[in-house]
């Protein structure tokens, strides 16, 4: 369970989590392993050291990266991979810049193909 200060803290910034932000964890805060945090083996590389990720009951997850030097980032997950299939896509599509990218280069492709079989169709 969530210790008064990360439930204060979380209760504080929840909107702009909500929103996407990543915002670095106070010092104050006790680290996340000794809240509930679970370490993660898999995450998309950002420069961090460890990964610890923090369950909700809607399905979505906070995830914190932890670096060398000690500081601490934490943002919203909306989809936590780990609770099903269809979640796993969204995170992947949605939140990490990998799938983002995929999401852009096969709009591009869609596009390029959509611009050809039209181009082609007035040619006729």
């Amino acid at each position: 369970m969530l210790t008064y200060s990360w439930d204060s803290w979380l209760e504080q910034n929840w909107s702009r989590l909500y929103k996407g932000e990543h915002l670095p964890v106070p010092t104050h805060l006790v680290h996340p392993r000794e809240v509930g945090f679970i370490p993660l083996t898999e995450a998309e590389p950002v420069g961090q050291r460890r990964d610890w990720a923090l369950c909700l009951k809607d399905g979505s997850r906070l995830h914190v990266h932890e670096f060398k030097s000690g500081m601490m980032k934490v943002h919203l997950d909306k989809w936590d991979p780990r609770v099903s299939a269809s979640n796993a896509v969204k995170h992947f599509l949605f939140e990490t810049k990998t799938g983002k990218s995929a999401i852009t280069v096969t709009a591009i492709v869609a596009a390029g193909m959509l611009v050809y079989f039209i181009g082609r169709s007035f040619r006729k």
